[in-house]
């Protein structure tokens, strides 16, 4: 699996951004079963490419400024939606801050 997402890489990255949109547009509420696979996703994702948290975040703040004109016309539902996704993103930015770059190295001086 690894050589697969290695070789693959701008494939990847490509339907989870595909799949994040079609799930913002076309779902009208916002449910945590279907997020849950999405996140699990990106996590992965951080995690094969050892992603650095400035992408996390820099997808954050991409959300947050998609997420103010349809909250200034009136489109809430899509606002909340594009606001969660922000959020998310934001927590995954921080949890690879986290693990790659205060835990694991604890551990590599420790052991």
């Amino acid at each position: 699996m690894s050589k697969f997402l290695k070789k693959n890489k701008i494939l990847v990255l490509s339907v989870g951004m595909i799949a994040l949109f079609l799930h913002v547009i076309f779902f009208q509420s916002i449910n945590s079963i279907m997020i849950l696979p999405f996140l699990f996703y990106w996590i992965v994702i951080g995690i094969f490419y050892k992603l650095d948290e400035r992408y996390f975040f820099g997808i954050a703040i991409f959300f947050l400024v998609l997420s103010i004109p349809p909250f200034l016309l009136g489109h809430i539902v899509l606002a909340e939606r594009l606001s969660v996704w922000e959020f998310l993103f934001l927590i995954l930015g921080l949890w690879q801050w986290f693990i790659f770059d205060i835990i694991l190295p604890k551990i590599k001086k420790i052991v």
